[in-house]
Order: C-alpha cells, then structure tokens, then sequence
C-alpha cells in the first residue's frame, strides 16, 4: 500500500512498516522512469508529500532526491525544454 495525499498516518506503523513503504515508493519510481511516464513520475513525487512527515529528514531528503535524480534521468525526447522539470522544482 502506498502513502498518497490525504492518507492518515497510522498510529501503529512500524520502523519496518515504514522502511517497506519507502521501498515501493523507490520501485514505482523507478518502474516509472524506466517506462518514460514522466507525467506519473511527477505525481508520485507530489503525493509522497504526506508520507515524508513520518520518516527523518535524512531520509526524506534521500528519498525525495533519489525521485528527482530518477525524473530528470528520463529521456523526454528532442522535443523537451526543461518545463516539465521547472514546474516539478517549483512546485516541490
């Protein structure tokens, strides 16, 4: 189960329970980037949002840069500018 937006922190997660979900989150993060779905990739950055308030800083700082590196690692075609990845910095 993954953490999205308006999701309530369970009282009883565990460390484990936390460390699990940070691993789903990289795995879809990379499914994503290996699939070129830069427009999904984008959205499961923004929707970990509430799922960074419980885990350290240390490592919502590793997870959210290890998802940026991921999205900005993705070829988007000859066609790309850069918007997609100014928006995505400006709204983070």
């Amino acid at each position: 189960m993954l953490p999205l937006a308006g999701q309530a922190p369970s009282p009883d997660q565990t460390e484990a329970d936390l460390r699990d979900q940070e691993a789903e989150i990289m795995h879809l993060g990379e499914k994503f980037r290996d699939e070129g779905k830069a427009k999904e990739m984008s959205d499961l950055i923004k929707n970990v949002r509430p799922f960074l308030g419980r885990v350290s800083k240390a490592k919502a700082a590793k997870l959210v840069r290890g998802l940026v590196d991921m999205f900005l690692d993705m070829d988007r075609g000859e066609g790309s500018n850069g918007q997609a990845e100014v928006q995505l910095c400006k709204v983070s």
